[in-house]
């Protein structure tokens, strides 16, 4: 394949068709055959795209704001992208000002070609392909019937193809096209160090999915249902966010971190990518969402992921490290992987809730398995992590770790709770917790200080039972509008790992634990799991059953609380016997 063009047209009907309601202008005639002509017969693959419209454009650089954008030509091969504005008739230049000439007659241009180019370019750069740091983005102009030099120091003639320098300089289209791209390349390098990567194949099937997208392809184009719940705010942000290639997105439980992630993600159609997080559950739900928007994204836990590499480790192992051994373990796996010329080569990463991995040699990772192995200068990277969240059972403090990996990334912090915005209560009795856990050691005494919030208190376990065979009962009932996938009842680890008489009792009500084997978007039963392995995931309805306080409970209870979207209960079980080891 020389050259497929977008949309064909049979030259001989070209200059009578009627396209948007306009004929095709002469000029843009005498282009698209010359672009047939010399490309179709080129050794190098060719895309070109004619009279494509987008519905934005960018205006930062640029004095004549415009809300749209249609370009006249984007032609594509693994060396860039050209964008090629074209302007027919008589041009000349005028006191520094394009014109129309007519005879005697002269004529403004109601846009300087050149400022206009130039915004369609930064259109594609920063709205189309953020992402795409390291590839040439070129402009040039013509002028097909312009018979004359043009030559004005205000203008750079280099970029200029007409039919003068078409007979003079270049003799056919494509040679012009290939001076673009070195030209461009030259004039950059030569005052910023930057090394421009020739375009891969998948990053070609990109470009063309996003221009003429497959009816079941997800485009950049596209509305999709995490903008909505984003809102206008956090998607400006990713709009804008986007242009950078790193970035490190901090926020609070419910500000939309993980959304934004999915979000990024539809971005990157035709792009080979890798999700990691931390928690299995969080891992399995969203590789299901992502499954449900044709994300082509692998999902992995941290776990799972030296697992796979290392020769010597299972998860299991891999669970109960402790952060310092779990890095010098990661620094092994990557270097058997060199060892044996397996290492991976992502074209995007995202990290979720990293503030469980910032301490495990997180930054290594990035730095190997995207950007040509050199992730933190090159690759493209979305980080999500939130501080508060960051588990201290080994005394951890991922603070400095996070603080030297913004010298990479763009840094951003959400601050707007979008989760349970509508009970500001959630957010505000989950960090009381955090700070002052030894006010809790009885949850109903602030009860009136938090009336949106169910605090109940259980002396026997027959109470506890009768409270949440009223919940079962609810869900089953076929007049009541609460399901199974509304509740989620989420045990404090303590209490489910003593093997009580609670677990006894969420067993002989036949709840379903969660697990990422029996994980689904729409359950049929009411299911259950603790706290900590539900971190990152959210349910409108929480129940939280606990305990009483220890040096753990502010974490844990936290995680539990900010997992609500809607509405929380914290259930209290103040005595139950435990069984005795055998």
């Amino acid at each position: 394949m020389a050259l497929k063009i977008y949309p064909e047209y049979p030259l001989d009907e070209l200059e009578q068709l009627i396209i948007n309601g306009n004929k095709v202008p002469y000029g843009e005639f005498l282009i698209y055959g010359d672009l047939v002509q010399s490309l179709s017969e080129s050794e190098h693959d060719w895309y070109v795209w004619y009279s494509l419209r987008l519905p934005f454009h960018d205006n930062t650089r640029i004095q004549r704001a415009k809300a749209d954008a249609e370009l006249d030509f984007i032609i594509v091969s693994r060396f860039g992208i050209i964008v090629l504005e074209v302007k027919g008739g008589n041009v000349v230049v005028d006191q520094g000002r394009f014109c129309f000439k007519d005879g005697d007659h002269m004529k403004w241009l109601p846009q300087n070609p050149f400022e206009q180019v130039k915004g369609y370019k930064y259109t594609l750069m920063n709205k189309v392909f953020p992402n795409f740091k390291h590839v040439q983005f070129c402009e040039a102009v013509a002028f097909p019937t312009t018979k004359i030099a043009i030559e004005n120091t205000i203008y750079d003639k280099n970029l200029i193809y007409s039919d003068y320098t078409r007979k003079n300089e270049y003799h056919n289209i494509e040679r012009f096209l290939l001076h673009i791209y070195d030209y461009t390349r030259e004039k950059l390098q030569s005052v910023h160090p930057i090394a421009f990567k020739k375009l891969k194949a998948n990053d070609l099937s990109y470009i063309v999915n996003t221009f003429s997208p497959k009816v079941q392809d997800t485009n950049v184009f596209a509305s999709r249902n995490s903008y909505l719940w984003l809102k206008e705010r956090n998607l400006d942000y990713l709009y804008s966010l986007a242009e950078n290639p790193r970035l490190m997105i901090e926020g609070s439980p419910g500000t939309g971190k993980t959304t934004m992630a999915m979000a990024y993600a539809e971005m990157q159609v035709e792009r080979e990518g890798i999700y990691l997080c931390w928690n299995a559950l969080l891992c399995a739900y969203n590789q299901q969402r992502f499954k449900e928007r044709n994300v082509r994204i692998e999902c992995m836990t941290f776990k799972q992921l030296i697992a796979n590499y290392h020769p010597h480790v299972s998860e299991k192992e891999i669970y109960y490290l402790k952060p310092l051994s779990c890095a010098k373990l990661v620094k092994e796996t990557l270097e058997h992987l060199e060892e044996q010329n397996q290492l991976p080569d992502y074209d995007y990463m995202i990290i979720d809730e990293a503030q469980d991995l910032l301490d495990r040699n997180l930054a290594l990772l990035i730095d190997k398995l995207c950007g040509d192995g050199q992730g933190l200068t090159q690759g493209n990277v979305m980080l999500l992590y939130d501080l508060d969240q960051s588990f201290s059972l080994f005394g951890r403090d991922v603070t400095e770790y996070a603080y030297f990996l913004k010298d990479y990334f763009t840094h951003f912090k959400l601050h707007k709770i979008r989760r349970s915005a509508q009970k500001s209560q959630i957010r505000q009795i989950a960090e009381h917790i955090q700070e002052s856990p030894e006010e809790w050691e009885e949850i109903t005494i602030h009860q009136q200080e938090y009336d949106e919030i169910e605090l109940r208190s259980f002396e026997e376990v027959e109470e506890l039972k009768n409270a949440m065979v009223t919940i079962i009962d609810n869900i089953t009932d076929p007049s009541s509008s609460l399901t199974a996938e509304d509740v989620i009842v989420l045990v404090q680890s303590k209490v489910w790992q003593r093997r009580n008489n609670v677990a006894d009792l969420i067993v002989d009500l036949q709840m379903e634990e969660l697990t990422p084997d029996k994980l689904t978007l729409t359950p049929s039963v009411l299911q259950y799991t603790t706290a900590l392995k539900y971190k990152g995931l959210e349910r409108k309805n929480v129940i939280l059953i606990v305990d009483k306080p220890d040096q753990f409970t502010p974490f844990e209870w936290y995680v539990g609380c900010t997992r609500a979207i809607d509405n929380l209960s914290i259930w209290q079980l103040h005595t139950y016997q435990e069984h005795e080891e055998e």
